[in-house]
């Protein structure tokens, strides 16, 4: 199965992506990053800018350029994500699918 998802995304994804998607993934088992329940789900905290200074290398510089790949995943069924200004200012919440689950909790 995790075979089939890999060959199904290599097609899809660049570097960045692979960096970002494993950002997301370790930054769900981070204990200091807040989590929301919003309708029944679980939620992760995280900012397109929080992105970007985490991970220079990929030398995304705008939110947009983010705010792109995260429309991207969600097309693929990679994740769920809400913008809100209600829970916290200008936030996103995100979940992992467990189709991005499958993915990445063999260490890709």
């Amino acid at each position: 199965m995790k075979e089939i998802l890999l060959s199904q995304i290599n097609t899809k994804f660049d570097y960045n992506d692979y960096a970002i998607l494993r950002f997301l993934f370790k930054n769900t088992k981070d204990t200091e990053i807040p989590v929301y329940f919003i309708e029944g789900k679980k939620y992760h905290w995280i900012s397109y800018n929080y992105i970007i200074a985490n991970l220079p290398l990929l030398q995304i510089k705008t939110r947009q350029g983010i705010r792109k790949r995260f429309i991207r995943y969600v097309k693929y069924g990679l994740i769920e994500y809400i913008y809100s200004h209600e829970i916290q200012q200008n936030s996103i919440f995100y979940l992992l699918t467990e189709k991005a689950k499958t993915v990445f909790s063999g260490g890709l």
